[in-house]
């Protein structure tokens, strides 16, 4: 990406049309990228690798842009035409004039604790001088202004919701990390995701029992008679892995709490165990679904 908007902090007055077109080309990306069907919501797809939607990725661009500008010398020839053009801006909204260009995007990007920067630099002469610094600040307040979107898109619909308590945090999901870090599991892995984000909210025909659903990923994992001897020797495993007290809580809680648990959520039982032994349980359980997948699809 950093590549393919190279010099994107000087593009200004970008249309919604514009912005849009280049959005949908990164969710189609992104989707083909993990193997997800073209329906598979975007909110789903682009938050599961924790990567930026463009208009945040180019809002960053130019805040670092910005920041560069201000600690640049004063008798640089780029330090005089940004005063000039940040003069003009003063100048033109004194006589209620439209404004363009690089400092009126930035006023537009709705990040006024960023934008505030400009603010003490007018008032003050005051500014971040730590390029580091600066960056740590712009990144912070841009994705906690994605975070922030992320979970109201998440909130618009009741078939978002086993994804929303399976994934926490606005960063790469606990499968692609853990494919990361073990290559040879990474397709177990991808089928617990997949089974995440996979839409179960409408009726469907179970051909390997013969019964309608409205929750095939659920129906799957712990109803569907013709796993029941699979299912039991994946339980008797989780049984087999974690302490009596921890196997039974999780064993014993509501149907889509397991689920979720089952498919790489943290509950409340494996919020008190490491990276490691979360790593371990998640390993068990994509190994013995993909089992069950096989199982159910030949």
């Amino acid at each position: 990406m950093p590549s393919a908007f190279y010099g994107a902090e000087l593009w200004y007055d970008i249309s919604k049309t514009e912005m849009n077109e280049m959005e949908i080309a990164q969710k189609y990306v992104v989707k083909r990228f993990q193997g997800f069907e073209k329906r598979t919501p975007s909110v789903m797809a682009i938050s599961s690798m924790g990567i930026w939607t463009i208009s945040s990725f180019i809002s960053k661009m130019k805040f670092l842009f910005l920041g560069r500008l201000l600690r640049s010398n004063r008798n640089s020839t780029q330090k005089q035409m940004f005063l000039c053009r940040l003069s003009s801006l003063i100048s033109r909204e004194c006589q209620f004039k439209v404004n363009k260009g690089f400092l009126q995007d930035l006023k537009n990007l709705n990040l006024p604790a960023l934008f505030e920067t400009i603010t003490n630099y007018i008032d003050h002469g005051i500014y971040i001088q730590s390029k580091d610094i600066w960056k740590f600040v712009v990144i912070e307040e841009i994705q906690t202004q994605q975070k922030r979107q992320w979970v109201h898109d998440l909130s618009q619909d009741s078939k978002y919701l086993r994804f929303a308590n399976t994934h926490v945090d606005y960063e790469p999901i606990i499968h692609w990390k853990l494919g990361i870090m073990d290559p040879s599991r990474l397709w177990e892995y991808a089928q617990l995701l997949y089974l995440m984000v996979l839409s179960t909210q409408e009726e469907q025909y179970c051909l390997a029992c013969a019964k309608t659903t409205n929750d095939i990923v659920k129906h799957f994992i712990l109803e569907c008679s013709s796993l029941s001897a699979t299912r039991d020797i994946f339980f008797e495993k989780i049984v087999n892995l974690l302490p009596v007290e921890d196997s039974i809580n999780i064993l014993n809680s509501d149907d889509d709490v397991l689920v979720e648990c089952l498919l790489g959520s943290r509950t409340d039982v494996l919020q008190n165990y490491d990276f490691a032994e979360w790593q371990q349980f998640i390993n068990l359980s994509s190994n013995q679904i993909s089992a069950m997948l096989k199982e159910f699809t030949s």
